[in-house]
Formats: structure tokens, C-alpha cells, sequence
């Protein structure tokens, strides 16, 4: 019963370093690559791996010992944390599946809630008690949707792209 457990997990950090390495780097025609945590940088083109990448800005710099793979790992099997952005919890079994579904265009985001989600979690104190509330557990971090700020956050998502 492990084993299907295992092929998703491993499946999961394979796709998200595909993602990572899809957005590495400039072009060859000479565009800049992506800018560094921390600098006013577009979102990802999928909302959900924005999402993701505030997430764990917050979690790795206010969370001792939190790294980015575990944070990373965690999200993608995590299957609570889509309905804190509007996701029914029936629909998609794990966050990876909320990533692939905006990825192949079966769930949009509204540009402004997104924003406005992308803000506060980049405002959450680390001495915030939502954040507080994240534990980490080996292997992974649980209660991640305790740290999503209710502002514009539960509304991110919609089954028809806008």
C-alpha cells in the first residue's frame, strides 16, 4: 500500500523540478532569467506554483530548519490546502493535481485575487500565530492552510479560466 504513496511523492519532486528547471535561465535571445526570492518579481505563469513559491518564502524564512524541498514536497502532496484558495478538496486529491489543472487550463485565476492572496502571504509576520501554527512533522509540514490569509485568498480559483 506504500508503493503507490511512493510513486506519488517521487512523481511530484520529479514534476517540480521539471517546473523549476522549465523557468531557469534566460532565452537565448538574451531576456534575464527569473529574478531571486525576495526582489519584486512577476508570478509564475501558474498561479499555483506562485502559490507555492510565497508559501515557502515564508515558511523557510520564518521556520528553522524548513528547506525549500521540504516545503515543496510538502505542498504537493498537501490534500487540504486548495480549499484555503477555492479549490473544492473532492475535485483534485493533492495540490500537485490543483498545479497540473492550471497547467492544462481546467482551473483559472483571477489575476486581482491572486495578487491580493500573493501580497498577504508575502505580509504574514513569522510571529504571526496563523503561521505559528504550521508544524513541521517528518517527512512533511503539516497545517499549511492555517498560515492562508482569509484576504483574497479563498477566492484564487475557478473550475473556468477567467
Amino acid at each position: 500500500m506504500k508503493r503507490p504513496f511512493l510513486h506519488r511523492v517521487c512523481s511530484l519532486l520529479i514534476l517540480l523540478a521539471f517546473l523549476r528547471l522549465a523557468g531557469c535561465g534566460g532565452t537565448e535571445t538574451g531576456n534575464p532569467g527569473p529574478s531571486k526570492p525576495g526582489q519584486d518579481s512577476e508570478p509564475s505563469e501558474n498561479a499555483a506554483v506562485s502559490l507555492m513559491d510565497a508559501i515557502c518564502d515564508r515558511l523557510t524564512s520564518c521556520l528553522e530548519g524548513v528547506t525549500e524541498t521540504e516545503c515543496r514536497t510538502s505542498i504537493s502532496v498537501s490534500t487540504t490546502l486548495g480549499a484555503a484558495f477555492g479549490v473544492p478538496s473532492q475535485d483534485f486529491a493533492a495540490y500537485i493535481d490543483i498545479v497540473a489543472a492550471v497547467d492544462e487550463g481546467m482551473l483559472g485565476a483571477d489575476p486581482g485575487e491572486l495578487s491580493l492572496c500573493l501580497s498577504s502571504l508575502r505580509e504574514v509576520s513569522c510571529d504571526d500565530e496563523r503561521l505559528q501554527a504550521v508544524e513541521v512533522a517528518e517527512p512533511f509540514i503539516v497545517n499549511i492552510e492555517q498560515m492562508i490569509p482569509d484576504q483574497g485568498c479563498p477566492a484564487v480559483f475557478s473550475e473556468s479560466p477567467p
